[in-house]
């Protein structure tokens, strides 16, 4: 699912829930959830959603890969990278239990 698709369905939820009024309310609601998203991964902690799942920031060590053009070994530096892993009820509810 796309941004826009994301926005426009939330968009049609919250109206009809008469939370909110505009489709710029959704965009600043998102917009603010991403940025907090983002800051507690910048800060290397957890971001757990109930329910969803958990967001952490983890260490890929150094490892070692081939240029294929070359075919000569390289060194791939240690990087930090994000993992997701799902909750139990959305793995429940993605294998159609």
């Amino acid at each position: 699912m796309r941004f826009q698709e994301l926005e426009a369905r939330l968009y049609r939820r919250l109206k009809a829930a008469r939370v909110i009024k505009s489709r710029a309310e959704v965009r600043t609601l998102l917009a603010t959830f991403l940025e907090i998203l983002s800051e507690g991964l910048l800060q290397k902690k957890k971001v757990l959603l109930t329910g969803f799942g958990r967001f952490e920031v983890t260490q890929a060590g150094p490892r070692r890969a081939y240029d294929f053009r070359t075919g000569r070994p390289l060194e791939v530096p240690a990087r930090a990278r994000i993992v997701f892993r799902a909750s139990p009820r959305l793995k429940k509810a993605l294998s159609g239990k």
